[in-house]
């Protein structure tokens, strides 16, 4: 199991609890400080008996990458400092791991506000294509082996750099190319904390945008989906439902994804 967090242990330290309800006595944890400020995140782990590994350089591709080459287990897991695995968490994706190289889960919210952040709550369970990328980086477990053979996540992508976001689908992208099989479980559940404002929260579908289309652009995919569908297309329904949260949310990622665009090909 890894988590990759910086600056934030009031946050960790929920997420650390939940994962000792979670985790076996044979699971390795390992916190991956990503270029931390201050020495919270260490001293809170010392104190949790927690292995916690520092990062040099900021970014959540390059600390989960960090963090997965520093374990040995073959089932690596991932989930963020601001989520709450469900108790049976680890043991779904153990299972679902018995037919598939890649798993992930849902992503419910803690409480309901305006602009929700990286929730997802799709019952469906299915096999994953590579048109069909459900899931989140919060709630994943891929195989060390197919971790290795793709090069794990692409530092280029997510939090901490240009790009902002879109390491997670890129993953899952990669994995099926290389042969990986991958499996949406909606059985496999982290709860998101919602403890940004509606302005950060707003800011965040700026950034998905950047991700999305600079992730399209790197991948040699077509960007318009990320400009019109998920960002002027979105508006537009959000609009027409008097739903004026959605709507700026839509017009942010609209331009973020122009803006990943001229990214994308630095």
């Amino acid at each position: 199991m890894v988590v990759a967090t910086r600056d934030r242990p009031h946050l960790l330290a929920g997420c650390l609890d939940a994962l000792a309800a979670t985790l076996g006595p044979d699971d390795e944890l390992l916190v991956v400080d990503s270029a931390g400020r201050t020495g919270a995140t260490g001293r809170l782990c010392a104190e949790r008996g927690v292995r916690v590994l520092r990062a040099s350089e900021p970014g959540t591709s390059r600390a989960r990458n960090a963090g997965w080459r520093a374990t040995s287990a073959e089932l690596v897991a991932f989930t963020d400092d601001d989520c709450l695995p469900a108790p049976d968490w680890a043991q779904v994706l153990r299972t679902a791991l018995d037919t598939a190289d890649l798993v992930t889960g849902r992503v419910l919210p803690d409480r309901a506000v305006a602009a929700p952040v990286s929730v997802l709550d799709d019952l469906r369970g299915r096999d994953l294509t590579v048109a069909d990328l459900p899931g989140h980086g919060a709630c994943c477990a891929v195989r060390r082996s197919l971790l290795a053979r793709v090069g794990g996540f692409d530092e280029r992508l997510g939090p901490g750099t240009p790009l902002r976001a879109a390491e997670d689908g890129d993953l899952f992208g990669r994995v099926l190319a290389a042969g990986g099989r991958g499996r949406y479980a909606p059985e496999a559940v982290v709860v998101h904390r919602q403890w940004r404002g509606r302005g950060a929260a707003l800011r965040l579908s700026f950034s998905y945008g950047v991700g999305q289309a600079g992730a399209a652009v790197r991948a040699g995919r077509p960007v318009l989906p990320a400009v019109w569908d998920d960002g002027v297309r979105a508006a537009g329904r959000d609009l027409r439902a008097g739903y004026l949260t959605g709507t700026a949310a839509g017009v942010l990622r609209a331009a973020g994804a122009v803006t990943g665009a001229v990214r994308g090909r630095w």
